[in-house]
C-alpha cells in the first residue's frame, strides 16, 4: 500500500453534529415515552405536538363518554366493554394515534376518579354514581337551555307584539284624527249654513218691515189726499 493511501485511510470520518446527536435522542426518548403510553400524537404532521396523556382531558372525555354510552347497550349491560371494543371507538372517533398503552393509562385514571369501574377480563363500564351525576348535569345544562330559549322566546314575543300593538294603536289614531278633523270641517260648514240660514231670515223680516212701513205710508198718504179733496176750500183775504 502507498504512502499516500495510508494516510487517506486513517483520516477520521465526521460523526453527527451535537445538534442531530440532540434531537435522535430525543426522538429516541420520545418514542420510550409513547410506548409506554406517556405521551401521544392526536395528529401526525410536521408539528410533531405531542400530548400528555395523563392531562389531556379531551382524551378522558372520550374514552369515558365511550364507556358510558356502549355500556348501555344491550350485549354490554352487565359486563361492560371490553379494552379493544374502547379502543377502537376512541381511535374512530377521537385520534387514530391512541395507543393500547395511553388508553391503559387513562383507564386508570378514570377508575381512580370512579368514572369507570372495571368488571374483570378487561371489561369496564360506567360508575353508576359519575353516571347518575352526570345525568343529572345534563338535565340541569337542558333546564338552563330551555329556560335561556323560553325567556328569549318571551323578549322576542314582547317587543313584536308591542310592535303589532302600536302599530294598531297608530292606525286607529290616524282614524280618529281623520274623522274629527271631517267633523270639524262638517261643523264650520253646518255653522256656515245656520248663519246664512240667519241672515236669510233677518233679510225677509226686514224686507218684509219695509214692505209694512210702505204700506202704512202709503195708507197714510191716500188717506191724506182723500181728506184732502173732500175738505172745503180754503179762502185767503185779499
Amino acid at each position: 500500500m502507498k504512502q499516500g493511501e495510508a494516510l487517506k485511510l486513517k483520516e477520521p470520518v465526521a460523526g453527527p453534529s451535537g445538534g442531530q446527536q440532540l434531537r435522535l435522542l430525543l426522538q429516541e426518548v420520545l418514542q420510550i415515552l409513547m410506548d409506554e403510553g406517556l405521551v401521544y400524537r392526536r395528529v401526525r404532521s410536521q408539528d410533531e405536538l405531542y400530548h400528555v396523556t395523563s392531562q389531556d382531558k379531551e382524551l378522558l372525555m372520550a374514552v369515558r363518554d365511550v364507556i358510558r354510552e356502549d355500556s348501555r347497550r344491550e350485549k354490554y349491560v352487565g359486563r361492560g366493554v371490553h379494552v379493544l371494543h374502547v379502543l377502537s371507538a376512541v381511535r374512530q372517533r377521537f385520534s387514530l394515534n391512541v395507543s393500547r398503552g395511553a388508553l391503559e393509562l387513562v383507564l386508570s385514571a378514570l377508575e381512580l376518579s370512579s368514572d369507570i369501574i372495571s368488571t374483570g377480563g378487561s371489561h369496564y363500564t360506567a360508575s353508576k354514581k359519575r353516571q347518575y351525576d352526570q345525568e343529572v348535569e345534563n338535565l340541569e345544562r337542558q333546564q338552563k337551555q330551555s329556560i335561556e330559549r323560553l325567556e328569549q322566546e318571551h323578549t322576542t314575543r314582547l317587543r313584536d307584539e308591542a310592535k303589532r300593538i302600536k302599530a294598531e294603536q297608530d292606525r286607529e289614531l290616524a282614524k280618529l284624527q281623520n274623522l274629527l278633523k271631517n267633523r270639524r270641517k262638517e261643523e264650520q260648514e253646518f255653522l256656515q249654513k245656520q248663519q246664512q240660514d240667519l241672515d236669510s231670515a233677518l233679510k225677509k223680516i226686514i224686507q218684509q218691515h219695509k214692505h209694512e212701513l210702505a204700506t202704512v205710508e202709503r195708507d197714510c198718504l191716500n188717506h191724506k189726499q182723500q181728506l184732502l179733496r173732500g175738505a172745503p176750500p180754503l179762502c185767503f183775504p185779499f
